[in-house]
């Protein structure tokens, strides 16, 4: 089971994400990632599904001159649980 939890400061925002494992019918705490962990990139990742036990979802990047408020380089990114880890399985940029 993967949980997000939202939260924003001023004007930025951040999604956490708790990965539960189910073992013996009850929930485990497997880890928890800060959305920038996985990313890819220096930005955010928005989980979106879970197909297949991998997490899709888009990260936004930041290029050298981008403002804060503004990332340029958007993809679509597959994560995975390996090694009691979320990691990055691919990016595919998106505009």
């Amino acid at each position: 089971m993967l949980v997000t939890v939202h939260s924003e400061f001023g004007n930025s925002a951040s999604q956490d994400l708790f990965l539960f494992l189910n073992e013996n019918e009850r929930y485990r705490l497997a880890t928890v990632a800060d959305h920038r962990e996985i990313s890819g990139c220096r930005g955010t990742f928005w989980a979106r599904k879970i197909k297949d036990n991998v997490i899709e979802g888009n990260s936004s990047c930041y290029a050298a001159d981008d403002a804060v408020c503004c990332p340029s380089l958007h993809y679509k990114t597959r994560v995975a649980f390996e090694n009691n880890v979320l990691k990055v399985l691919s990016k595919k940029r998106i505009r």
